[in-house]
């Protein structure tokens, strides 16, 4: 089967290539040391060598890896047709996450059952993967905005900058009483630092953390029941209390103690 560290580092590739990123997690990026063609070249070399192990496993795991190539190819594209676009809605950006992240984690679950020849459950743990899929990014999506550079190995409140409006950004536009002058902030954060902070401040001044962590609570409650028809055993205990352990560990782990609202 396609092994972690090349999904991982394949999507990071692309990732680290469209957000023109130094450094992820700390570590200088290929395409900041080797530049962004040599970087293309590494991470198409891992998805080839991707598809040819998922081919070994079967035609099932290779049929899964490239629909979930495409996948992510769609999720990636609906978000970069959304950048800098101050009317997008909440549910456009879950369809994002949905596309990329969802579809990813979704990934690895199904092909983690197929590879152990669990057919009758492949679908379950499929499910279950989108949905713990859903809100890991989303947890991502609040650490942009309750974390700090050295907490999180890169650069934070970025994501406003880029023209990428989450969806906890996304509730505290529909709530603010001046939409107009959010809007103007949104947009004004890609060119002044001042903007971008002062967005920041806004959105943790509103509800919007809380609804997000209401939603990703959903979604991880939704991540568990899809493992319930599973025989009771150490491994479904640990599926099933991932989301929330992560949830709870990564927060405390990578937030800001002078932003914790919650």
């Amino acid at each position: 089967m396609p092994h972690r560290s090349n999904w991982s580092t394949l999507v990071r590739y692309a990732l680290d290539i469209i957000d023109a990123a130094d450094t992820r997690r700390g570590v200088e990026t290929v395409n900041s040391r080797e530049g962004a063609n040599q970087a293309v070249l590494v991470g198409d070399f891992l998805l080839a060598r991707a598809g040819i192990e998922a081919a070994r496993v079967s035609k099932e795991v290779a049929f899964s890896l490239a629909v979930t190539i495409s996948d992510l190819c769609d999720g990636q594209s609906l978000e970069g047709a959304h950048e800098f676009n101050v009317d997008r809605t909440t549910d456009q950006a879950l369809a994002s996450i949905a596309g990329k992240t969802g579809a990813l984690l979704r990934a690895s679950c199904h092909i983690g059952a197929l590879c152990v020849g669990e057919l009758e459950r492949a679908d379950a743990l499929a499910e279950y993967g989108m949905q713990f899929g859903m809100a890991f990014q989303l947890v991502d999506d609040l650490l942009d905005l309750v974390s700090t550079d050295a907490l999180m190995g890169k650069p934070v409140n970025n994501d406003a900058k880029s023209g990428v409006y989450t969806y906890p950004v996304l509730v505290a536009l529909a709530e603010d009483a001046d939409p107009d002058a959010f809007r103007a902030l949104m947009l004004g954060a890609k060119d002044s630092q001042q903007a971008a902070d002062e967005l920041k401040a806004r959105v943790l001044a509103s509800g919007a953390v809380t609804e997000t962590l209401n939603r990703i609570g959903e979604y991880n409650k939704l991540a568990s029941a899809c493992l319930s028809d599973l025989p009771d055993c150490p491994t479904r205990t640990g599926l099933m209390e991932l989301p929330e352990r992560y949830l709870n560990g990564i927060l405390t782990e990578k937030s800001d103690p002078a932003h914790r609202t919650w």
